[in-house]
């Protein structure tokens, strides 16, 4: 079989892996632009676009530019690669990282924002030990 004949099977791979990494930069603009309180109408605003245009960057469903995924950084006020750590990451099978579906609504958003500012590190760490006793004791039942 020539390397033409396999072209097609690794073009969908391809293909599968990019929509892939489409995915988990928009998860990672969604989950930074939360953790600053910011809605996607006020980051469309700033951006000059739809919110639906947000919408559509952070389900991966819209393909982002490298100017306007600098643009989107500045205003998250991070690094670029900050949305792309995930990848290799997922692809290294370490999936520790991976946002879960609850982290998309708005409580856990809160929750993330109200730990975060939390200035006694003792309590940040009291708090995580009773969140993990809780998930323990919901697996266990």
């Amino acid at each position: 079989m020539s390397e033409f004949d396999q072209r097609p099977l690794q073009m969908d791979t391809h293909r599968d892996s990019a929509h892939r990494v489409d995915e988990i930069v928009g998860e990672e603009i969604r989950k930074r632009r939360l953790h600053l309180g910011l809605t996607q109408e006020q980051l469309a605003r700033v951006l000059r676009v739809s919110y639906q245009q947000i919408q559509k960057y952070e389900t991966g469903t819209t393909r982002l530019s490298a100017g306007r995924l600098y643009e989107i950084s500045r205003l998250l006020e991070c690094d670029v690669s900050t949305f792309f750590e995930r990848v290799d990451a997922e692809r290294n099978g370490d999936m520790g990282t991976r946002v879960i579906p609850e982290a998309k609504t708005k409580n856990t958003s809160e929750l993330i924002q109200s730990y975060s500012r939390l200035q006694n590190s003792e309590v940040q760490i009291a708090i995580l030990n009773l969140i993990r006793s809780l998930n323990h004791a919901r697996r266990k039942s």
